[in-house]
């Protein structure tokens, strides 16, 4: 999905589309998904005053493993693997990216159903304008 708000575009995708539940590392299924939504990013990094943020967002169900003792820190590193992939294999500048991880804190719908959680359940990428460029 892609919005157009004013202050910035946004491009949501479901998680399902880029990770495995309870992961962070990226399906190969994404990877072609993520190079034709690059060719487009890269557009705007080209163009002075354009930056992009990665978001990682969850549904408010617990997760408590080793490598992620919450939501908070899935999400964020949701976020960094998405933007690592950017910096990593389409030499996007990492001083033009940066990365949250919101967790189950801004959710887009209800959390008290299975759909309202796989909605909630999304990565965000942000082409946003940098102040006093």
């Amino acid at each position: 999905e892609v919005k157009n708000n004013g202050d910035y575009i946004s491009l949501t995708f479901d998680d399902i589309l880029l990770f495995d539940t309870g992961k962070a590392n990226l399906k190969p299924g994404a990877i072609p998904v993520l190079d034709k939504v690059g060719v487009k990013l890269r557009e705007y990094l080209e163009a002075p005053g354009y930056r992009l943020r990665f978001e990682g967002h969850t549904d408010n169900l617990p997760i408590n493993t080793v490598q992620f003792p919450s939501n908070w820190e899935l999400s964020a590193a949701r976020a960094i693997a998405v933007a690592k992939f950017y910096i990593e294999e389409m030499n996007f500048n990492p001083e033009q990216i940066s990365t949250e991880g919101f967790g189950q804190h801004v959710p887009v719908e209800s959390n008290d159903t299975a759909e309202g959680r796989a909605i909630n359940r999304r990565g965000e990428i942000k082409i946003v304008t940098e102040p006093g460029r």
